[in-house]
């Protein structure tokens, strides 16, 4: 059986949530203290997909770590080496070059996943979707350089496999 509530019911429920909303609480503060090492090294790669941690470095200084450094890497690969290398503390880049990193021995723990959405697929005319490369060959770029076969695995390979692989294609056996 449904609950009828009149026009008045509704407008008294109403008034009272919006008058909570009005009423001051006193600020919580977190229950642990100031974290033991204040200092993060975070590796920085020349990439838009690490603009959230640029933001981030504020609300790190407001909980405590003094110091935020950049350890600058080249790509997602020189960043897991940096971190399996001890030369740095965190890492917002691409999970393949740290699964790599992880299965070669490096002590890489994964927190986290992100992707903020930074590919771009770039075709000729008359292809409109990832499918119709299909029989394709497709050529790979890193901060505008040709990425060459020494390079397959590397983030602009992996993206590229993942979405070929996305609508059906094997990436190995349908796009060269």
């Amino acid at each position: 059986m449904p609950i009828v509530q009149s026009r008045r019911q509704f407008l008294t429920t109403a008034s009272l949530a919006g008058a909570v909303g009005l009423l001051h609480s006193p600020r919580v503060l977190g229950a642990e203290g100031a974290p033991e090492a204040t200092t993060l090294r975070f590796t920085r790669t020349p990439s838009l997909c690490v603009a959230p941690l640029y933001v981030a470095e504020e609300l790190l200084h407001a909980e405590g770590f003094s110091d935020i450094r950049y350890v600058d890497t080249g790509s997602a690969t020189e960043s897991a080496n940096a971190i399996g290398a001890g030369q740095a503390d965190l890492s917002f880049d691409f999970a393949s070059a740290y699964i790599i990193g992880i299965d070669s021995g490096q002590p890489i723990t994964v927190l986290a996943g992100a992707m903020t959405g930074c590919v771009e697929l770039f075709a000729k005319e008359g292809i409109n979707t990832v499918a119709d490369l299909k029989g394709k060959r497709v050529g790979l770029r890193l901060k505008g350089k040709r990425v060459g076969l020494r390079s397959l695995g590397a983030t602009p390979h992996v993206l590229m496999s993942i979405m070929a692989a996305e609508v059906g294609l094997d990436p190995v056996k349908d796009i060269e």
